[in-house]
């Protein structure tokens, strides 16, 4: 879609369950991913995604926490100036778009995690001419 490449982390590796804060060991792995993603002429979207349990604190949503996360992935980048913000941003979309089933512990796991979805900055209608462009099309 567009050419976009996906890179794909484990929310184990930035995240305690149920927290929306950062590991410090988290840091060195946003550092290396900014690393591949600076030089290279890509808008990047972080996208937050959970399993379909239903979250431990009642007053936050799965769908919450996955935005929360990728809030806090990007504050990342931005506080310590390792990406632009005009490159970046933020999505959560809670359980709403799993890679596997959410019928083992297994597959709940791959379900928590955030994704780089990283897309060229460049004009993708040059590449892809036949996509329509919804401000070319009538209001109805």
């Amino acid at each position: 879609d567009r050419g976009a490449v996906i890179l794909r982390i484990n929310d184990a590796i930035l995240f305690d369950p149920g927290s929306d804060q950062l590991k410090e060991a988290s840091h060195p792995v946003l550092r290396k991913v900014a690393g591949l993603i600076e030089p290279l002429p890509l808008q990047a979207r972080i996208e937050g995604h959970t399993d379909n349990v239903p979250f431990a604190r009642s007053e936050m949503s799965n769908w919450e926490l996955s935005v929360m996360r990728s809030m806090a992935v990007l504050r990342f980048f931005q506080q310590n100036e390792l990406l632009p913000l005009d490159r970046m941003s933020a999505v959560g979309y809670g359980d709403q778009h799993p890679i596997e089933p959410n019928d083992t512990p297994e597959n709940r796991a791959k379900n928590r995690r955030v994704e780089f979805v990283l897309e060229s900055i460049g004009d993708y209608r040059e590449q892809l001419p036949y996509l329509i462009d919804a401000n070319e099309q009538l209001p109805f």
